[in-house]
């Protein structure tokens, strides 16, 4: 379960990206897609946030419980089951 909540953190990231600076964007080359990427990533880190998750919105209050709880009980590696 630990790394289905790393796994939602990353799609929330690239979430923000593609809204924040990929969409709608008109992109005549690869490394014109790379720069856009870059330049997003160079102006995030000069002043970085952490990602905060919100509760009461989407999630019930017992996920990040439950997340928390799995990883540090988790001995191994944390495995994606379905």
């Amino acid at each position: 379960m630990f790394l289905v909540c790393r796994l939602n953190l990353v799609e929330r990231w690239f979430r923000e990206l593609t809204d924040k600076a990929l969409r709608r964007g008109v992109f005549h080359s690869v490394p014109d897609l790379i720069a856009k990427i870059e330049d997003y990533l160079d102006a995030h880190n000069d002043n970085p946030r952490p990602f905060v998750w919100r509760t009461g919105t989407r999630a019930s209050p017992g996920v990040l419980s439950g997340c928390s709880r799995r990883a540090s009980t988790s001995s191994g590696p944390s495995v994606l089951t379905v």
